[in-house]
């Protein structure tokens, strides 16, 4: 059986529904986190190609990238690569980057004006999800359920 876990990032939007407990160093650290995983997952491309092109290759060109496992993409030039794959293709897969065990597809979530808000992505177990399967059988719902969301952004 084919299983999978939808989740949702959010672009701008660092304002956690608490406060963390630990102190102001840890209240900071919770609001840069998800932004720094969702680099490495499907998200993270999609997000940052709806960036201008300016901002986007500044911050491309300050970015630390960390490796989580061996296939994370950590150089520069390769995560450039694939913002512009993902900006060109409207969705991004990434397969084994945080985990090696799994792959992520995302769709950029655009409000009425059409400007990225969010990424929506689901992720599923490598072993059990071909990279076609996923393009024929998760990307369209995928994309299906960014368009239904848009009126509502």
């Amino acid at each position: 059986e084919r299983r999978g876990e939808a989740q949702a990032q959010g672009v701008g939007d660092d304002r956690p529904a608490e406060r963390p407990r630990g102190g102001e160093g840890a209240f900071r650290r919770l609001r840069r986190a998800p932004l720094r995983l969702a680099l490495v997952e499907d998200p993270g491309a999609v997000l940052v190609a709806s960036l201008p092109n300016d901002v986007r290759e500044r911050w491309v060109g300050s970015h630390e990238f960390s490796a989580f496992t061996p296939d994370t993409v950590t150089r520069r030039a390769a995560f450039a690569r694939q913002v512009r794959a993902a900006g060109a293709q409207g969705y991004w897969i990434s397969r084994g980057q945080l985990d090696a065990g799994l792959t992520g597809i995302a769709v950029a979530l655009k409000d009425r004006r059409g400007r990225c808000r969010a990424a929506i992505s689901v992720t599923v177990q490598t072993r059990a999800w071909a990279i076609d399967a996923i393009e024929r059988d998760l990307l369209p719902q995928l994309m299906a359920t960014s368009e239904g969301l848009r009126p509502i952004v």
